[in-house]
């Protein structure tokens, strides 16, 4: 990380702004594919290139080649389960747009200084729809990221310790704003849908015997993606950035029991209950409910450093989805 990464994790903390910059595109002549600063910053949202192929159809979309994605070393503490960029977005042959506000068809770019637009564009649509968001900004990232259900490549969200190309994944315009649309208050009632909390935390709060403890509600066969995000603490002028707030995020099902972690034919994590990472200011879980009922979301903290208070958010994503039970005889 560099001083540029740090200036900006201060900014945004300490001016309350959203800052969502390109992940970086493959330099030569090394060839290199680490993200790029300021994009390595933990409060930045990084925005990495997909190639939609021109079509609204999802099954045929794939990462562009020269996207970075490799993940930034931090210092001697590092733990090697750093994971950027946050989010993918088309950044293909996107057509540019005249100082008149109209489309020039033979003016066509590539590159993930053209997706990450798209990404700040959702943004300011949810900050402008929802005064209450503006006043939380904090919980841009993880609503942002909860719905980026558009899974590219390797498995969906962000499992612990994977160079990723595609983040969390391709951003989802719907379903964030379905998110943003509603806050939910109740430390007891569920929330019956997408939905998104803020929670003023502090070194007492969580604690080993008072977690941050919320509820929502599912249906057999829905798809659940929670995230959670809070900021890194950074001096000014750059001087220094640290994970000073290290939390975990763990999603247990109707009768108390951990979601468990679902691994694929090739061993790679499709489905957590629990997320831990050691080098990210945020954690995400995803999985498909096997049973109806109330979840509930428990935040603990790992370790205090020297902040004494930060912002938690919390995004719940929930998508509508039917399974029907596959017999396969002999």
């Amino acid at each position: 990380m560099q001083w540029i990464d740090r200036a900006f994790d201060w900014w945004a903390r300490q001016g309350q702004v959203a800052i969502v910059a390109a992940a970086g595109n493959r330099q030569p002549p090394s060839n290199s594919l680490y993200v790029a600063s300021p994009a390595r910053a933990y409060n930045v949202i990084a925005v990495g290139a997909f190639d939609d192929h021109n079509t609204s159809l999802w099954h045929d979309d794939t990462m562009w080649a020269d996207s970075a994605y490799l993940d930034p070393w931090l210092s001697w503490f590092y733990q090697g389960d750093r994971e950027k960029p946050e989010l993918v977005a088309p950044g293909v042959d996107v057509t540019m747009i005249n100082t008149d506000g109209q489309p020039a068809p033979g003016d066509r770019r590539t590159g993930t200084s053209y997706a990450a637009p798209q990404g700040a564009g959702i943004a300011a649509l949810l900050l402008e729809q929802s005064s209450d968001l503006r006043q939380n900004i904090h919980v841009l990232k993880p609503i942002l990221m909860a719905a980026a259900t558009h899974n590219i490549e390797g498995p969906p969200g962000i499992p612990s310790g994977e160079e990723l190309r595609d983040g969390a994944g391709g951003v989802n315009a719907a379903l964030a704003a379905s998110i943003a649309q509603k806050r939910w208050y109740s430390g007891w009632g569920p929330c019956p849908g997408s939905c998104w909390y803020s929670v003023a935390i502090n070194p007492s709060y969580p604690g080993p015997s008072n977690p941050v403890s919320y509820y929502f509600s599912a249906s057999m066969g829905n798809e659940i993606r929670v995230v959670i995000s809070w900021w890194s603490e950074a001096g000014e002028n750059g001087s220094y950035d640290r994970l000073s707030t290290n939390l975990n995020l763990e999603i247990y099902d109707p009768e108390h029991q951990l979601v468990p972690n679902v691994y694929d034919q090739a061993n790679q994590l499709v489905e957590n209950g629990i997320s831990a990472s050691w080098d990210n200011n945020y954690e995400i879980v995803r999985f498909i409910a096997r049973k109806t009922g109330t979840y509930e979301i428990r935040v603990t903290r790992i370790s205090t450093g020297y902040d004494e208070n930060n912002d938690l958010g919390i995004a719940v994503a929930r998508l509508y989805r039917i399974f029907v039970p596959l017999v396969i005889k002999d």
